[in-house]
């Protein structure tokens, strides 16, 4: 008897080759996967080829963009946008 015996379906190393949403997470924290084993809830009606696209439809509308700047590019949205304000008192001989 084998330590490890086969499975029924060959597995991939390093991840399904689509994404699903992570019911491990809550909505505002979500991110999207594409880790082996599959949890019970996933359907192919609810994988998607790209992480992004995953994002884009299982988080769509939300607020804190958890999902999207979880992606290795982010998009803009992700980074926050500061104003500065820079006062210059020149001392010049009279």
């Amino acid at each position: 008897q084998l330590d490890s015996p086969p499975t029924t379906s060959p597995t991939g190393i390093g991840g399904a080759d689509f994404y699903y949403r992570d019911y491990s997470k809550g909505w505002s924290d979500g991110t999207c996967t594409n880790a082996l084993p599959l949890p019970i809830q996933v359907t192919p009606a609810g994988t998607y080829s790209t992480e992004e696209e995953c994002c884009r439809a299982a988080f769509g509308g939300q607020v804190t963009n958890a999902c999207l700047c979880s992606l290795d590019v982010k998009p803009t949205v992700c980074y926050e946008v500061k104003t500065v304000t820079i006062t210059v008192t020149i001392n010049a001989p009279t």
